[in-house]
């Protein structure tokens, strides 16, 4: 059996916990993006606005498929069914440039970036939990950008 010592069910909790975590992720994007009134049409048959959970996100994206246009055949159909479109749009609307947020973390925050934004937040984190800190970075540089 799979689970017979220790390190496997420690790697067995690690991907469990890691997989948790992308899929609140996805909840809190799809939320931030809904902004203050937090409900999406289209996700039950009925079409009645409901505050949406990241089950109903991947339900509805799992049937997705994304073909990547080449220079002799660009993808022929538009992604049109259901509440994929919009999920979509949220997606896109919510994206920051992050390339220049170690740029943004030196000069306001005056951190050295020599080793990397992640380092650097962990460094000045003072005890606080580190995902908590990245949240809180991201959303000032996302207000300021």
């Amino acid at each position: 059996m799979l689970l017979q010592n220790d390190r496997s069910i420690a790697a067995l909790i690690t991907v469990i916990c890691l997989a948790l975590m992308v899929f609140c992720l996805i909840e809190r994007q799809v939320r931030q993006a809904l902004g203050p009134e937090q409900a999406i049409r289209g996700l039950y048959s009925n079409n009645h606005a409901v505050r949406q959970t990241g089950r109903m996100v991947l339900y509805h994206l799992a049937s997705l498929t994304i073909r990547p246009d080449t220079a002799t055949r660009p993808t022929p159909h538009p992604i049109n069914r259901g509440v994929q479109p919009h999920l979509l749009e949220l997606r896109a609307s919510t994206k920051p440039d992050l390339a220049s947020a170690p740029e943004w973390l030196r000069t306001r925050r005056g951190w050295s970036m020599s080793c990397g934004w992640a380092d650097a937040i962990e460094r000045h984190a003072d005890g606080e939990d580190l995902l908590a800190v990245f949240f809180r970075l991201l959303d000032e540089y996302r207000a300021e950008a």
